[in-house]
Formats: C-alpha cells, sequence, structure tokens
C-alpha cells in the first residue's frame, strides 16, 4: 500500500513539474488538471450572500462629506466602522459614530437597530477634556 502511495505521488510530482515548465500541448494540459482535479475533495456549495437582505447606510463626518456603504442587515457594524475610518485614515478607537441620538457598539447590527435604506449614522472625532470648571 505504502509503495503503490509513493508511486502516485511521484507520478504525480514530475507530471506537475513537466506541466509547470510547459512541455505539454494545450489538450495534454486540460487533461491533466481535470483529472487532478476531480480526484480533489468533493467542492462544497458556495454560500450566497445575496440570502441577507442588504440596507444602503451614509456616514456624515464632521467635515460635512457623507459617505454611503452598502451593509448586510445581519452583519456586525465594527465592520462598516473600520473600513470607514479606513478610508479616512482614521483610528477607529478615536471615532464615535452616533445614531438617533444613541452612540453605536460595533457589535450591534441594522436589524437591533431597525435601520432603513439611507439612514445617516454621524462619525464625530473623539475629544478629551470637558470636565467641569466653576467660575470664578
Amino acid at each position: 500500500m505504502y509503495m503503490y502511495m509513493c508511486t502516485v505521488h511521484v507520478f504525480f510530482f514530475e507530471n506537475w513539474r513537466a506541466l509547470k515548465r510547459g512541455h505539454f500541448t494545450k489538450e495534454r494540459k486540460k487533461k491533466m488538471t481535470s483529472s487532478t482535479t476531480q480526484s480533489s475533495a468533493p467542492k462544497r456549495p458556495r454560500a450566497s450572500s445575496s440570502s441577507a437582505p442588504k440596507v444602503t447606510l451614509m456616514i456624515k463626518g464632521q467635515d460635512g462629506n457623507t459617505n454611503m456603504y452598502k451593509v448586510s442587515m445581519d452583519a456586525p457594524l465594527k465592520k462598516l466602522f473600520m473600513y470607514y475610518c479606513g478610508n479616512r485614515n482614521l483610528d477607529h478607537r478615536t471615532v464615535r459614530f452616533i445614531y438617533k441620538r444613541h452612540l453605536l457598539n460595533a457589535k450591534q447590527t441594522p436589524a437591533k437597530l431597525m435601520m432603513e435604506e439611507n439612514d445617516q449614522i454621524d462619525a464625530f472625532m473623539e475629544q478629551p477634556g470637558g470636565g467641569f470648571y466653576p467660575s470664578a
């Protein structure tokens, strides 16, 4: 059994090297590639991303610019936040996102927040300070 497996492995390896070097004709290449892909494990069907409904959300920054993003209703908002901050070269830890006067959490989803098409999320940079200073 072991000898048979070694023979098959060597045969495959030698043909693969020759295939890579271009020693086979196009017909032979097609036969080689089709025979090797058939012997591999069966492929799983691809999960379609269209099964989850999507919603278009707008993020308005402090500078007044508005960006539109299409997001799955079941995806956590962290993906949207990271993508927005990456496009703007911002640190995601210093940006706060607000929707309907409430601070958004990265684990929340548009479905949980009952977001609708073209809803607006406001993005603000965190500003430290603002403590109480009594007047003199």
